[in-house]
C-alpha cells in the first residue's frame, strides 16, 4: 500500500534468513505471497527494528514465501516495488498468504485478516490521490488546477478520517499500532484524536506503537520550545532583512516598508508552499478590508526560483509588497526570525515593534479588528 512515510533499509542482493532482533518471546512465521513481478526481490521487514528479516526473488508466477522466526505480535511488512510499497501484518503464528498486487491479505488470523482490508481500501484512497496530485503538477495555474487542488484536499480529508475509524474501531485490540506513524505524523490538531492518544489504550503496550509515542513526544517537545523562542521577539522591535530585492530585481530592506507609521503584517510564504497558498484568501481579505486604513503586508518569500516567484504573486493577486533573496530555506528569515516552518508572520506597530505573531485564520482578523474597529 501506499504510505506517507517509511524507513527502511533497502538491499541489493538476496540474503539469508535472519531471526528478527528483539528479548521478546519468538514465534514462527509462514508467509507465502503472488502478484509480485517475475524476478522482483521482496523484502520481509521488523519494523520495530528497522531491519530486514528475509527476503525472496518472486518466480515466474509472482510468488514468493518467508520462512522464520521474529517476535510474537512482532510487526512485520512485506516490501515490493518502490520503498513505498508495503503490505504489514502481526506475526501471531498464523500462516498468512498474501497478494501485493491487490494489496490485500487472503489468509491469516482474524486480526491480520482484518488489517488486510484496511489497507486495500487505503491503498485505494491514496492511489486515487496519487493520480489528482500529478495531474495537479502538471497544468498550470487555472480555476481548473484550483478544483483538483480543491478535490484532492477533500480526499485527504476523507482518509484521514477513514484513518480515525480505524482507530475507534479498534481501541481493544493491537491492530492501530501498525499505524501509529500516521496517527502522529499527520494527524496533529485534531483534539479529538489526541485526546485518545492521551489514553491507556491496549495498542500503545505494542512495541512498535510505544516507539513511535515516544519519538514523537520527543518532537513536540522540541516543537514547543522552538515556537516558544519565536513568540520571544513579542514586544521587541522588528530586526531587519538587508539582502532582499523585489520583483524587478530592485534591492531592498525590510526596514524600507516596515516603522514607517502603518501596521505591517510581514508575512513569510513560498508559492511552492500549499498551506501557504491555502491561508492567502485569508491574507487577501485582511488586506482588502483594512490597507484604506493604515495597513499593509510584506510578503517576503521562501523561493528560490523567480519566475516560480512573480507568477505566484501575479496569478494569486497578492498586490501588496513583496520582497525575497531568493535562497530557499537558507534565507536570511529563516535565521534572524527563526522561521523553520510556514505560513508565519509577524505583525508589527506603526513604530516598529512586533505586537504578534503567527495569526492565521481568525486570529489575523480578530487581531486587525480590535486594532482597526
Amino acid at each position: 500500500m501506499k504510505r506517507f512515510t517509511i524507513i527502511l533499509a533497502t538491499i541489493i542482493a538476496i540474503t539469508a534468513a535472519v531471526a528478527c532482533t528483539g528479548g521478546a518471546k519468538k514465534k514462527s512465521y509462514n508467509i507465502k505471497g503472488s502478484g509480485a513481478t517475475d524476478g522482483a526481490v521482496v523484502l520481509l521487514i521488523d519494523m520495530l527494528a528497522e531491519e530486514q528479516c528475509n527476503a525472496d526473488m518472486a518466480d515466474a508466477d509472482g510468488n514468493f514465501s518467508f520462512v522464520g522466526e521474529a517476535d510474537a505480535n512482532a510487526l512485520l511488512s512485506v516490501n515490493y516495488g518502490s520503498e513505498d510499497d508495503e503490505l504489514m501484518f502481526f506475526n501471531d503464528g498464523t500462516p498468512i498468504e498474501l497478494d501485493i498486487k491487490e494489496g490485500t491479505i487472503l489468509k491469516g488470523s482474524d486480526l491480520n485478516l482484518k488489517l488486510g482490508q484496511y489497507e486495500k481500501s487505503i491503498h485505494e484512497m491514496s492511489g486515487k490521490i496519487s493520480k489528482k496530485i500529478e495531474q495537479y503538477r502538471a497544468i498550470e495555474p487555472s480555476v481548473e488546477k484550483e478544483r483538483i487542488r480543491e478535490s484532492i484536499q477533500i480526499d485527504i480529508d476523507s482518509l484521514l478520517t477513514y484513518y480515525k475509524s480505524i482507530l475507534y474501531n479498534n481501541l481493544d485490540n493491537l491492530l492501530p499500532a501498525a499505524f501509529s506513524r500516521i496517527y502522529y505524523s499527520y494527524m496533529q490538531g485534531d483534539d479529538e484524536l489526541e485526546e485518545e492518544l492521551s489514553k491507556d489504550h491496549k495498542f500503545f503496550k505494542h512495541p512498535y506503537a510505544a516507539k513511535i509515542k515516544e519519538e514523537w513526544e520527543n518532537v513536540f517537545a522540541q516543537r514547543k520550545a522552538a515556537e516558544e523562542a519565536k513568540q520571544e521577539i513579542i514586544g521587541q522591535q522588528f530586526k531587519e532583512l538587508s539582502n532582499c530585492s523585489d520583483p524587478n530585481g530592485k534591492p531592498c530592506k525590510l526596514s524600507d516598508f516596515v516603522g514607517k507609521g502603518k501596521w505591517v503584517l510581514v508575512d513569510f510564504w513560498a508559492s511552492w508552499c500549499g498551506p501557504c497558498m491555502g491561508e492567502m484568501p485569508n491574507v487577501k481579505k485582511a488586506y482588502q478590508k483594512y490597507s484604506g486604513k493604515g495597513f499593509n503586508i510584506v510578503g517576503v518569500s521562501f523561493d528560490d526560483n523567480k519566475e516560480a516567484w512573480k507568477k505566484a504573486i501575479s496569478s494569486q493577486g497578492l498586490n501588496w509588497v513583496n520582497i525575497s533573496d531568493l535562497k530557499g530555506w537558507q534565507a536570511e528569515a529563516s535565521s534572524v526570525y527563526g522561521v523553520n516552518s510556514i505560513p508565519d508572520n509577524i505583525l508589527v506597530d506603526p513604530d516598529g515593534k512586533v505586537v504578534a505573531r503567527g495569526l492565521r485564520g481568525s486570529d489575523l482578523q480578530n487581531k486587525l479588528a480590535e486594532i482597526f474597529d
